[in-house]
């Protein structure tokens, strides 16, 4: 595998990502995020109402944030990697580090999310359903 090649991913890739869980945080906190089909998460109880989809967000914003921390971390060890050439054993280590901290944290950051979330919405839908 070209070192070099997977220091550009990832710090392009969680570059990226880092910059669309930013702008989820500003948006979410700052009370402006609204339905869109591209941005947001997605589950039957979230997607139940204009309510639903922004208590979902709200609850969620803390691990949006870490998500958005982790992609960042992620891509400044990808660019250092790729700065110092990933031939050398620092920048090897400090791609691989990176890789490794974007999908750990970024995958469970986002799970977490998602879980809070549907639960959040969810209780908004059983007391609907309860009338």
């Amino acid at each position: 595998m070209d070192s070099t090649k997977v220091a550009i991913a990832t710090c392009v890739g969680f570059g990226l990502g880092a910059a669309v869980c930013w702008l989820l945080v500003v948006l979410i906190g700052t009370r402006r995020f609204r339905r869109t089909r591209w941005l947001g998460m997605r589950t039957d109880a979230i997607t139940h109402s204009a309510e639903t989809w922004t208590v979902a967000h709200e609850a969620a914003l803390s691990w949006i944030s870490a998500a958005a921390v982790a992609a960042s971390i992620a891509s400044v060890l990808g660019g250092i990697s790729w700065a110092l050439g990933a031939s050398m054993q620092a920048g090897e280590g400090s791609g691989l580090v990176g890789l490794a901290v974007g999908g750990i944290g970024v995958t469970v950051s986002l799970w977490a999310a998602v879980t809070v979330g549907n639960r959040a919405a969810k209780e908004i839908v059983r007391r609907e359903e309860a009338g």
